[in-house]
């Protein structure tokens, strides 16, 4: 069941004068999963606010520019508006300036797709990516995307080089997030320790 807004309690814990804020941010994230648009009674349920406050809110992104009506009537999605605002803060990443160069060697040795990527509390997000120079293969994966780490190459990769407890508190507060996407997909903490044991041989 769908909590009204006067049962949520998150607001409570926020700072004074920010509820329109952060209730903003939530729809855009919600929206970031409806490419295509997201109705508005579907966007009001997923975020546990009335109509009539998620009617007002978006109308002040679109006011912004960050949200526009959808083909479909009712609907709503993000604009392009987004992607200037990410290259921006990708840009603002040194990293990348600094990675760049040598990763750009590599995909010219092996001819691979080389993906870069960032950890941001429980996920690895990708911030730079090259594909081959020769051949049609192409990866699905795109900048901005958040990967779980449990079923990612860049995810394992944290896990098998960060704290040596992190991997059993991960496992131990992501039993609803852990879940088979593949035949191959590991949802045992007994193995995903042998496969980090694995990961950390290699490299």
């Amino acid at each position: 069941m769908v909590m009204k807004e006067s049962e949520t309690g998150q607001d409570k814990e926020r700072p004074a004068g920010s509820q329109s804020l952060f209730r903003g941010l939530m729809l855009i994230e919600i929206l970031s999963n409806y490419p295509n648009g997201c109705p508005l009674a579907h966007l009001s349920e997923l975020a546990g606010l009335n109509k009539s406050t998620v009617h007002r809110l978006l109308q002040g992104l679109q006011s912004c520019g960050y949200v526009t009506p959808a083909p479909a009537a009712g609907s709503y999605r993000l604009t392009t508006k987004f992607i200037a605002v990410g290259q921006k803060a990708l840009s603002s990443l040194n990293i990348i300036h600094v990675a760049a160069p040598h990763l750009e060697t590599l995909n010219l040795a092996t001819g691979e797709t080389v993906n870069f990527s960032s950890r941001e509390d429980d996920h690895a997000i990708l911030i730079y990516k090259l594909e081959p120079t020769t051949g049609m293969l192409r990866t699905r994966a795109y900048i901005g995307q958040h990967m779980p780490l449990y079923c990612s190459a860049m995810g394992k990769i944290y896990m098998a080089f960060g704290h040596p407890d992190y991997v059993e508190h991960y496992w131990n507060t992501h039993q609803d997030v852990i879940q088979p996407l593949t035949r191959n997909t590991i949802t045992g903490l007994p193995a995903m320790h042998d496969e980090l044991a694995q990961i950390r041989e290699r490299n």
